[in-house]
């Protein structure tokens, strides 16, 4: 009781062998394909033999297609890629390595439900990603198909407040972001101005040339500067503050320290004499300049080499009042007094 104009039943599967199958094509001793239920074989005499689809052209669809297939192999259906999801084409196994692919995924796989690695020219050559967008040799180039370096930008815009702008950004758009371009770092905060922070957490940060600070500079740390350093504006030096307590001999460790405020609480000094005197430390270089700057109660400088200190004179400070010395190479000496 055949179902359609050919109807074959009740052979068996298709293998090499010439009396496998369900119907045959062609001459067994030569070229020939054998079909059973669910099975395709070309073969040639008992031996394996290439399948050729559309050997003159044309395209192959599989799934149901709107229209005529637009390439070579398209396919239509399929599910999402995910965890026992197998997209719109799987190559290997489900149990082992595999890669599938849906409408807008490609997922490495270790089997169904485990990721894995994707290797992308693991063998060597280039990858290139959109028109001069490469990854060659360990570099990546954006905009840039021979990369110099380990990553390599071009083709952005100047860096500004507005969004689209520089050549890489950091952060979020509508947040805090780094924005770069090819001679500007810029730091935004939604499109507006944000401080940038270097070093934030600790460690030196080493400017090799010139420093150019068209702004107020506002430092909490040492400034070595190896350079010309030209200042348009006020430059702040934040104060390394010592506590003095009591009228005992109390010595400041200078170091390489610019700018010292004495924080004197104890309990004034209203004549020489009267408390103990300030001794400093040695100087890092010579030429090097301290002010020292004297807050609420009277602290007591005296001219003596035994201070480390070369004055015009005894010096009793009090709040507001600054010292200004210069670093001999064996002593403090007086370049200013002010009394404030």
């Amino acid at each position: 009781t055949p179902n359609t104009k050919l109807h074959v039943a009740n052979g068996t599967e298709a293998t090499l062998a010439s009396s496998s199958g369900f119907l045959v094509v062609g001459d067994i001793a030569a070229t020939n394909l054998v079909v059973d239920e669910n099975e395709i074989q070309a073969r040639n005499n008992n031996a394996i033999s290439p399948l050729y689809l559309q050997p003159q052209n044309g395209n192959i669809a599989v799934g149901t297609l709107l229209t005529a297939p637009a390439s070579k192999l398209q396919i239509a259906g399929g599910v999402e890629v995910g965890s026992n999801l197998h997209g719109s084409l799987l190559i290997g196994e489900t149990v082992s390595s595999n890669l599938v692919f849906d409408t807008d995924e490609i997922q490495a796989r270790s089997n169904a439900t485990t990721s894995s690695p994707l290797y992308i020219q693991s063998l060597g050559g280039n990858s290139v990603f959109g028109s001069g967008n490469i990854i060659a040799n360990g570099k990546i180039g954006v905009g840039q198909a021979t990369p110099s370096v380990k990553l390599h930008i071009e083709g952005g815009t100047d860096a500004g407040l507005s969004p689209g702008t520089g050549f890489a950004q950091t952060g979020s758009t509508t947040g805090s972001n780094l924005l770069f371009d090819n001679n500007e770092i810029l730091a935004r905060n939604n499109g507006a101005t944000s401080p940038l922070y270097l070093q934030i957490s600790g460690g030196k940060t080493v400017i090799g040339e010139d420093l150019d600070v068209t702004g107020n500079t506002s430092l909490a740390g040492n400034l070595t500067v190896t350079g010309n350093t030209e200042i348009d504006a006020a430059l702040k030096l934040k104060q390394f503050t010592v506590n003095l307590t009591v009228h005992d001999p109390f010595t400041v460790t200078v170091g390489n320290k610019s700018f010292i405020k004495i924080n004197s609480s104890a309990g004034g000094c209203p004549a020489f004499g009267v408390c103990s005197a300030i001794t400093l430390s040695d100087g890092v270089a010579i030429g090097q300049i301290l002010v020292i700057l004297v807050n609420n109660d009277p602290v007591y400088f005296q001219d003596y080499a035994a201070n480390n200190m070369l004055l015009s004179s005894h010096h009793l400070l009090r709040d507001g009042d600054t010292l200004t010395l210069v670093w001999t190479g064996n002593i403090w000496n007086q370049v200013a007094v002010s009394d404030n």
